[in-house]
């Protein structure tokens, strides 16, 4: 009898141990799971987790959104990386605390979030988006480690009509590309009618895949005709189409995305340089490439020889702020021996600054004033006096935007000697410039 119950008390014993053991391999499984699918600085779900669910996860279950933080690189390159990371971990935990536990969270890109909001009959569209709107509103008010940010919400709310996940994400992107364009800091819908357009994760892709090319418009003089140099202009490649690239530029403009394209702009056009040796060029850059200390080092490595022929175009904005260190690198890269062009001149404010603060070479004045110089007699006169201030600060004017012989010659009349526009060429790619 007593053998009889050891044994019994022996099998008790082995069961519990054998249950403990799995209790320990259960949240030993856990704790592994979440190290591999959990972002090590915002302990949100990282990419993995979502290539663990794409084909497990039922689309009519959820609502996808994307939200980016507005000018995320701008926050970097101001305040430092320590700053923009700690941002990162209170956006993450704000986002866990305003969403509901069965809703999911990932950090799907530097500073883009998706989140699938699980739906069910108290968690209608309509107030999924009462939900977003409080969000927004929210994150506009709350100091971010002791800054004010906005964020841009992409949102697929018809998921069940999405081919899979990859596909419903692709829609929200397409609708945070729109309220990026739009001027940030919203909320917008993705609609059937966007799918024409380029999607973030598809411009991610030309971007990182090289899929662009350039086109060159020539900058002539005015009375013989003679190319003083070609403007260096970035074209997209998409869809056997070629495509400009300028409201997708202001999408992602100030994001790490901006910065990479920034910088192959520039690597690529050297290489153009090195192997054309008669070729002079300017490529645009606008005050965040200015700012951005990357940038900077591959212009100051830059052959001697290369930046003869290699002017910069510095790009009307008025997103800029850090004015000191826009100042300092411009003058670095002057004294390298660079020629600054100030392009979009008349456009917005920011030009006045370098005119006062950088020793410009040229100063580009923008269409919208140029196109009309022949009806608008404000216009006439502004261009007469910026032909004169330039004279006296031995600076060149280039018209933009020279459609007609008329213009040509009321240009000629203020002391304008150069001239960009269709009436002398479009622009071009390489290949046609050289056989020039």
């Amino acid at each position: 009898m007593n053998k009889i119950k050891q044994a019994i008390i022996f099998l008790m014993l082995f069961t519990f141990v054998l249950i403990i053991i799995s209790i320990f391999m259960v949240i030993r499984m856990f704790f592994i799971k979440r190290k591999i699918f959990e972002d090590s600085l915002t302990k949100v779900y990282n990419r993995k987790y979502l290539a663990e669910i794409e084909n497990s996860i039922d689309l009519k279950d959820y609502i996808v959104a994307i939200v980016d933080i507005d000018f995320f690189k701008h926050i970097n390159d101001t305040y430092g990386h320590k700053v923009g990371d700690e941002i990162l971990r209170q956006f993450a935990q704000f986002l866990k605390e305003n969403l509901r536990q069965e809703d999911i969270i990932i950090r799907y890109g530097g500073e883009e979030f998706l989140l699938l909001l699980k739906k069910d009959r108290n968690f209608s569209n309509k107030k999924v988006l009462v939900v977003l709107e409080r969000l927004i509103k929210a994150i506009r008010s709350i100091d971010f480690n002791n800054l004010k940010i906005t964020a841009s919400f992409g949102v697929n709310l018809d998921t069940d009509k999405a081919r899979n996940l990859g596909d419903a994400i692709k829609k929200a992107d397409l609708a945070l590309y729109k309220a990026k364009r739009e001027g940030r800091n919203r909320i917008e819908i993705y609609t059937e009618k966007k799918d024409e357009e380029i999607s973030l994760s598809e411009l991610k892709d030309i971007i990182e895949k090289d899929q662009f090319i350039f086109f060159f418009q020539p900058i002539v003089n005015l009375k013989t005709k003679e190319v003083l140099y070609y403007e260096s202009l970035l074209r997209f490649k998409f869809k056997n189409s070629i495509i400009p690239p300028f409201k997708y530029l202001e999408m992602i403009k100030g994001t790490f995305l901006y910065s990479k394209l920034s910088r192959k702009i520039i690597e690529k056009n050297i290489e153009i340089l090195e192997k054309n040796s008669k070729l002079n060029i300017s490529i645009n850059m606008s005050p965040f490439d200015l700012i951005n200390d990357a940038t900077i080092s591959i212009l100051l490595k830059t052959n001697k020889s290369i930046v003869k022929r290699l002017k910069l175009e510095v790009i009307e904005t008025e997103d800029i702020r850090d004015y000191e260190s826009l100042k300092m690198n411009l003058l670095k890269l002057v004294s390298y021996g660079y020629e600054i062009a100030l392009d979009d001149f008349g456009k917005g404010y920011i030009n006045f600054f370098y005119l006062t603060e950088v020793p410009a070479d040229y100063i580009k004045i923008d269409g919208s004033v140029i196109k009309s110089i022949h009806k608008n007699e404000k216009h006439y006169a502004l261009c007469k006096n910026i032909a004169n201030f330039a004279k006296e600060m031995n600076m060149k004017v280039v018209a933009e935007f020279v459609e007609n012989e008329e213009i040509v010659q009321k240009l000629l009349e203020v002391g304008i000697e150069y001239g960009q526009g269709y009436y002398f060429d479009k622009p071009k790619p390489l290949i046609e410039i050289i056989k020039e």
